[in-house]
């Protein structure tokens, strides 16, 4: 069952991934990668060469493992809450 609030959800043959906020998670659920979201804000054409890649990249190279969404207008990161800060400081010195 999909938890009302779910951002995204993805139907895979093995199973069922929701992303839902911490708040929403019903009682009893388990959330068994508690991860934080970063929305890049950049517009991203979906024909474009090696963008994600450059970003997530750089976060594999200081260590930090990121999963990747692509959406239409925008590229979606979830990073560990443990990494999290270290994710965003990442970003922040790539684009400084």
């Amino acid at each position: 069952m999909v938890p009302s609030g779910a951002v995204k959800v993805f139907e895979e043959a093995e199973d069922v991934t929701v992303f839902v906020p911490q708040e929403r998670v019903p009682p009893g659920a388990r959330a068994s990668h508690p991860h934080s979201w970063f929305v890049l804000q950049a517009e991203s054409d979906l024909a474009s060469v090696g963008f994600l890649a450059r970003i997530t990249e750089k976060l594999a190279a200081a260590g930090i493992s990121t999963n990747a969404v692509s959406a239409y207008y925008h590229d979606h990161l979830f990073v560990s809450h443990a990494r999290a800060a270290e994710a965003l400081l990442e970003e922040l010195s790539r684009s400084a």
